[in-house]
C-alpha cells in the first residue's frame, strides 16, 4: 500500500523589527524585502519616507507620508511592523491603536497610506 503524503510549507512569520537600545527615537529606519530600501519613521507624527541607498548615484529619498497623522505627538508614538507582503507594512499609533495600510513602490503611482477603519 502506498501512502502520499502532501507537506505545504506554512507562510513565514514577518520580521519584526525592535529598538535596538532603550532610548526612545525621533527618528527610526525599518528594511523592506529590497536590501536598498528602508523606510523612514517620524515616531511622533507617522510621516514616513522611503529611501534607497546604492553604491552608485541612485541614492534617494522621498515622501511617502508627509500628513501629520497626530498633533504633539510623543516620541516612540508610532511603530511600523512588516507583513509578509513585501511592499506592505502596518503603522500603528500606540497611543490610541489606530492603524494605517503602508505601501512602498518604486513607482510613485503605487506608495500609499490608508487607514484601516474599525467595523
Amino acid at each position: 500500500m502506498l501512502c502520499f503524503i502532501s507537506c505545504s510549507k506554512a507562510a513565514e512569520p514577518a520580521t519584526v523589527v525592535t529598538n535596538t537600545t532603550n532610548a526612545v527615537n525621533n527618528y527610526l529606519l525599518y528594511p523592506t524585502a529590497n536590501i536598498y530600501t528602508f523606510l523612514k519613521l517620524d515616531t511622533r507624527n507617522g510621516k514616513i519616507w522611503q529611501v534607497q541607498y546604492s553604491m552608485d548615484e541612485n541614492e534617494f529619498e522621498v515622501v511617502l507620508s508627509d500628513k501629520e497623522l497626530v498633533e504633539n505627538g510623543k516620541p516612540g508614538q508610532f511603530a511600523l511592523y512588516p507583513t509578509t507582503n513585501n511592499w506592505t507594512f502596518l503603522l500603528i499609533d500606540t497611543a490610541n491603536g489606530k492603524v494605517w495600510h503602508v505601501q512602498w513602490s518604486q513607482d510613485a503611482n503605487n506608495r500609499m497610506i490608508i487607514p484601516i477603519e474599525s467595523l
